[in-house]
């Protein structure tokens, strides 16, 4: 094997090992070293090497329904998802999430940073909600018997609730009225807004 033909298997190697990407099919040939993944291929011909990746899927909505009384997760970065809640727990991490929830949650959690949970119905019927880490916007529909945030920057609003739990910082909760009744706050930590909305 020449000194340049080895050479350009090893650039071909390198270059779809750095995809970290098993080979699906490799052909070496007299003209050269082609090296195909999915959607990678690198091809080594007369000393040159060329690289071409495919543009990364764009992200599709997606819609799931839990099975019966259990929990939905929902964890990873930037995902755009439709979930159904069927008796169980709704459990939102990551980061740049957006989920819109429906169905019934016994209860609600969300973590991680800059991530939006919206409602297209009563999603609480009754049940806790709990929100920490940071950026989080949050806007749900119906009674929740309890709210507790704490973390940083997060937004919570749009809901009946029976106890709100504030700390942190910079924190920012609306409440909606509930037939006159006023929730029980605790606030502490530092520039938290707890208000009505009208």
């Amino acid at each position: 094997m020449s000194k340049k033909f080895y050479v350009s298997v090893l650039a071909a190697v390198a270059c779809m090992s750095a995809g970290l990407s098993l080979a699906q099919s490799v052909y070496v040939g007299g003209n050269g070293v082609s090296v195909r993944t999915d959607g990678t291929s690198v091809d080594v011909n007369g000393g040159g090497v060329m690289v071409q990746t495919a543009p990364a899927p764009a992200p599709l909505p997606a819609t799931g329904a839990a099975p019966s009384g259990k929990d939905i997760v929902i964890d990873g970065t930037h995902k755009s998802l439709a979930a159904s809640c069927r008796g169980g727990q709704a459990i939102i991490q990551g980061t740049g999430n957006n989920v819109r929830l429906s169905g019934t949650c016994t209860r609600i959690v969300v973590d991680g940073s800059s991530n939006s949970v919206t409602a297209s119905s009563p999603v609480c019927s009754g049940h806790p909600v709990s929100v920490s880490g940071t950026d989080n916007k949050i806007s749900l529909l119906g009674y929740c018997a309890s709210l507790a945030v704490e973390g940083t920057s997060n937004s919570v609003t749009g809901m009946q609730v029976g106890a709100i739990t504030v700390s942190g910082t910079a924190n920012s909760i609306g409440w909606r009225d509930n037939a006159g009744r006023l929730p029980q706050v605790s606030a502490e930590g530092t520039d938290n807004r707890v208000y009505q909305v009208r």
